[in-house]
């Protein structure tokens, strides 16, 4: 079996485009122990991502009971699943069986988890205070965040579609003739606005 540090290499990798500072150095530094573990049983990318599917939604209805028990249990279960999701990743590369429809049940389980849990947040903190305004409050959020994270999946359909049907170089608005982005330091206030929405709706994921 291959040593931590070569697993490392093999399974992780330089993934800056997609990392953030809470999967580097916190969720990749566990998940590649847990990788390693379960890598000799056999079990496939696909089987790990069901199971964190199942740890996200019962992190869920953790937070849904309204009580401080549930909420720390959701909050744990709810690291756990961050640590998961890195896992699945780990053992697809390691069996070099990364696939389109791995991917996809993967973005599947974040549109369903990370909007799951504001609305059982919401339930939660009305069952606890009994106030009915933390309903329509998770229910915002939740709703909010699907909207972003969609709205970031829209650009790579968006992109897919119009390559197969006019089959020529694509370019987006703002980019430079070789297609890189503008000075970050140059963004807009609305752009900035956006950015700074989007990491507080999908910290510490993404």
């Amino acid at each position: 079996m291959e040593s931590i540090k070569e697993l490392r290499k093999m399974c992780q990798g330089p993934r800056k485009t997609y990392d953030t500072w809470y999967g580097i150095n916190i969720c990749r530094r566990i998940s590649i122990y847990i990788t390693r573990a379960i890598i000799p049983l056999g079990v496939s990318a696909d089987f790990v991502t069901i199971v964190f599917m199942a740890v996200g939604i019962l992190a869920c209805l953790f937070f849904a009971l309204g009580n401080n028990f549930g909420f720390i249990l959701g909050v744990a279960a709810l690291q756990l699943w961050y640590i998961l999701d890195h896992v699945d990743g780990e053992v697809a590369r390691y069996r070099n069986k990364s696939t389109v429809t791995g991917t996809y049940f993967d973005k599947m389980v974040h549109f369903v988890v990370h909007t799951s849990y504001y609305f059982c947040l919401g339930w939660g903190a009305h069952r606890d205070l009994g106030n009915s305004a933390a309903v329509a409050i998770g229910y915002i959020a939740g709703i909010s965040t699907l909207m972003i994270t969609a709205s970031e999946d829209l650009i790579h359909s968006t992109v897919l579609e119009r390559f197969m049907f006019e089959r020529k170089e694509i370019t987006f608005k703002g980019r430079d003739e070789r297609g890189n982005l503008p000075d970050p330091k140059k963004k807009s206030i609305a752009r900035s606005l956006y950015n700074f929405i989007h990491i507080v709706c999908t910290f510490p994921h993404d």
